[in-house]
């Protein structure tokens, strides 16, 4: 890991998967600890974002032609960044 925050990152999240006990049918129970290529992900998701602007999040993964990021599609599925994104915000 090259980059601090990454480091920051990885580790929060992974403490905050290991602290958590969640029941089966909880939407973050298919989560896993993340690693650094997955938090460069996230970085450069959250990069995309703060360069293009969108009113929601939801729209970077819109299949409408209009608002779609085919770029952020790509890199990952929005449930994952969400609940990524949620790990690390919520453990902060």
């Amino acid at each position: 890991m090259s980059c601090p925050v990454t480091k920051i990152a990885y580790n929060s999240t992974k403490q905050f998967l290991q602290a958590k006990h969640l029941k089966p049918t909880n939407r973050m129970h298919c989560c896993h600890a993340t690693d650094a290529t997955e938090m460069n992900k996230i970085l450069d998701i959250i990069y995309t974002m703060d360069t293009v602007k969108k009113p929601f999040i939801k729209n970077y993964w819109s299949t409408d032609p209009l608002l779609a990021m085919l770029l952020v599609n790509s890199i990952m599925a929005r449930d994952h960044f969400e609940l990524l994104l949620a790990e690390i915000l919520a453990f902060q």
